[in-house]
């Protein structure tokens, strides 16, 4: 999503990747945060006997976007806030207790930091900002030097070892074409980018980034800013080389999420097909075969995933019905919907799987979101 359009009275995402039973890569894509959640794999997968939302908090005014290292603590980065249709950048990324919903002393970053990513060892936050992308060391809070001076980021994901950021660029060429760019975060060397050809009538668009646990391949929603039909691009990231896309029938693909075996990616799409079909869905690809499955319908308009960590349950954060669908994996069954009170932009898992966060709230016409904590409770499967 360009930054441009980012922002109503206000736009806000958020990011939980909690290191303590679920940790793992992390992609940040969108309203300025990751849609997405995922994990490293354990035992066998466990049956989700219930879910229970608890009581919501208020996040302050300005888009955010929300990680932890350890369930615990939410980092939250303001953008900024629109008044009257004047936007007034933020400037702090600032720590929040995730069961009381009380803010921290902020960290002054730069303008606009907007999208994170939490490193998989999660020692440090990275940040997106109006001028270019800073890491944080999440125990002191020191801010390092800028990592990439890339300020048109749309998506960016961390690979399995830490050692590489890629950078979706919101710029478009002249001929539709966009870019993705590898950074290696030590030394900050930034790769030849990888061209993702579009036109001038259907201008390519990545709006989201998915790595595979084994950081071989990328997987890119390309969401053409002109077109009914999004793809899926593969791409190789030893070589660049990109694979066949996949066909998704729908003009949004809102959000993505990997299983932690990497056979299977997920993808919630919002909108009608160029055939002028409702295909509001959760559709599975396969990553043997690079094919799309039958779509899994959990509700009106999922834009937001998180995996658990074994595996066997994909949630599903619906942005109109104001729900949260439990889906078992690998059979596409969806369970009952827990109700949280506001449009879902977004899922994340922490504290060992035993809580989903929920943001939610009227992105166009309420700047004050909230965060509400799930609870979950599992049990071996029978």
């Amino acid at each position: 999503m360009n930054k441009n359009w980012r922002f109503g009275a206000s736009a806000v995402a958020v990011l939980v990747a909690a290191l303590a039973g679920c940790g793992g890569s992390v992609g940040a894509s969108g309203h300025g945060g990751s849609r997405t959640s995922h994990a490293t794999t354990v035992s066998e997968p466990l049956h989700l006997a219930r879910a229970v939302a608890g009581t919501p908090f208020a996040l302050p005014d300005g888009e955010r976007s929300i990680l932890t290292a350890d369930g615990k603590t939410l980092l939250v980065s303001d953008y900024g806030s629109a008044t009257n249709g004047t936007l007034q950048y933020g400037d702090t990324v600032t720590p929040v207790n995730a069961a009381t919903g009380s803010a921290g002393q902020p960290i002054k970053v730069s303008e606009g930091p907007s999208l994170l990513v939490l490193s998989p060892d999660g020692r440090t936050c990275y940040v997106e900002t109006n001028s270019g992308v800073f890491p944080i060391d999440v125990a002191s809070g020191k801010v390092g030097p800028v990592i990439s001076p890339d300020s048109n980021v749309n998506a960016m994901a961390i690979s399995p070892d830490g050692h590489t950021l890629y950078l979706a660029d919101s710029l478009v060429s002249a001929s539709g074409d966009s870019t993705v760019t590898a950074v290696n975060v030590s030394s900050r060397q930034l790769g030849k980018p990888i061209v993702i050809t579009g036109s001038t009538s259907q201008p390519s668009n990545i709006a989201a980034i998915e790595i595979s646990p084994d950081g071989r391949m990328l997987y890119l929603a390309n969401v053409p800013l002109s077109a009914l039909d999004s793809t899926i691009i593969p791409i190789d990231t030893a070589t660049g080389a990109q694979g066949k896309p996949v066909q998704i029938q729908s003009p949004v693909l809102a959000a993505l999420a990997i299983t932690p075996d990497g056979k299977t990616l997920y993808v919630a799409s919002v909108g009608g097909d160029s055939n002028g079909q409702s295909s509001s869905d959760v559709t599975p690809v396969s990553l043997a075969t690079d094919t799309a499955g039958s779509p899994i319908r959990t509700g009106t308009e999922p834009d937001a995933l998180a995996i658990a960590p074994d595996g066997g349950t994909l949630f599903v954060g619906d942005g109109k019905d104001d729900t949260v669908t439990p889906v078992t994996i690998p059979a596409g069954t969806p369970g009952l919907a827990v109700k949280v009170g506001d449009p879902v932009v977004q899922v994340v898992l922490g504290d060992n799987a035993k809580t989903l966060f929920t943001l939610t709230g009227k992105l166009l016409t309420n700047p004050y979101l909230t965060v509400t904590p799930v609870s979950l409770f599992w049990q071996p499967r029978s």
